[in-house]
């Protein structure tokens, strides 16, 4: 009896469902088409000085500097070039950066070296030689009378006539040089720890790359280049073979460099940019040289106080800037200077 009411209340059910009227199904929504999003690329952040402008040098500058390097022969592949008039113009940088603070031996007289406006040294370190050139608004003649009242002695009985120039020897506190009159205001020193090789001859030859009678350092691949392409600074090197760059000599995998120059000048308010630029054979070696100048620089950043790094590469040439704080300029530059051993 149950199961036979179940039934009828099924078909009852069915009967109900076929005798309602049918309710409409609503077709579903049609969806607005929308523009397939585009993945934001990512935002590179270049090194500013990757396309910075550098300086270009000081026409009037740049001529002083090169007609003091042509006192130095080629054979002493490097010289480091200093303006210590600037220098002394400029109390925070005169007090810190000298000649003796950057390690750098001058054949000149501490009597004459403070008289001077600009200073080149090149030093031949296997031969133990130093020669500098140097410029001043003074007669070497007459600073050579002045300097004998405070112990420079000028022996031979004066000068020795040498083509236009003018070549003394001297003995200042036991110690021989020569020094000769390049121009007017123009004059060049030189010293030798081997007594048995005469200080004048330094200083001729020094003299006989002035007049172009022999070849100077500027005569070296890329030289003259490379230092018309840095800025003009209280400070200057040219490196005829990059074995003698500090930065360079122990770095690997660098080939086919043919010179560098540097230049350092005054960056901000309390800061001292140093600028770099190498040459080489090929623009591929160029580029391989680029990362690791790079990775030398920076693996002593930190020891030498460099605050900023930028490398990039101009075809043949490499281009490092490091930025210091005045007071590690000396440990910074040291990277950048001829290699004394």
């Amino acid at each position: 009896m149950f199961v036979f009411a179940a039934i009828l209340l099924a078909a009852a059910s069915v009967a109900c469902e076929s005798s309602a009227p049918a309710v409409a199904t609503a077709p579903p929504p049609t969806l607005a088409p929308t523009d397939t999003p585009v993945p934001t690329p990512t935002k590179v952040t270049l090194d500013p000085f990757a396309t910075a402008e550098v300086p270009a040098a000081d026409p009037e500058l740049l001529a002083n500097l090169k007609e003091l390097m042509a006192l130095v022969p080629q054979e002493y592949g490097s010289a480091v070039y200093l303006n210590l008039k600037s220098l002394r113009e400029d109390p925070a940088l005169g007090g810190s950066i000298t000649p003796e603070a950057l390690g750098l031996d001058s054949a000149l007289p501490s009597l004459v070296a403070g008289l001077v406006d600009e200073l080149v040294i090149a030093a031949e370190f296997g031969s133990r030689r130093v020669i500098s050139g140097f410029r001043g608004p003074f007669d070497l003649e007459q600073a050579l009378l002045l300097a004998g009242s405070f112990g420079v002695q000028v022996l031979g009985g004066g000068a020795e006539e040498y083509g236009r120039h003018k070549v003394w020897t001297l003995d200042v506190q036991g110690v021989s040089l020569a020094m000769g009159s390049a121009d007017a205001t123009t004059g060049v020193a030189g010293a030798h720890q081997d007594p048995s090789v005469p200080p004048t001859s330094l200083v001729k030859q020094a003299l006989d790359a002035f007049d172009g009678q022999t070849t100077m350092l500027l005569d070296s691949t890329d030289a003259t280049s490379l230092i018309e392409s840095v800025p003009s600074g209280f400070a200057a090197v040219i490196i005829a073979d990059c074995a003698g760059l500090a930065l360079l000599a122990e770095t690997e995998g660098i080939f086919g460099c043919t010179g560098a120059a540097v230049s350092a000048s005054v960056f901000g308010e309390s800061e001292v940019a140093i600028h770099a630029l190498v040459g080489f054979t090929e623009d591929a070696l160029a580029a391989t040289a680029v990362a690791l100048t790079s990775q030398a620089i920076e693996a002593q950043a930190a020891p030498r106080g460099i605050r900023g790094v930028g490398v990039r590469q101009e075809g043949r040439w490499v281009r490092a800037r490091v930025v210091a704080e005045l007071p590690d300029f000396n440990k910074a530059f040291e990277l950048f200077k001829p290699r004394t051993n």
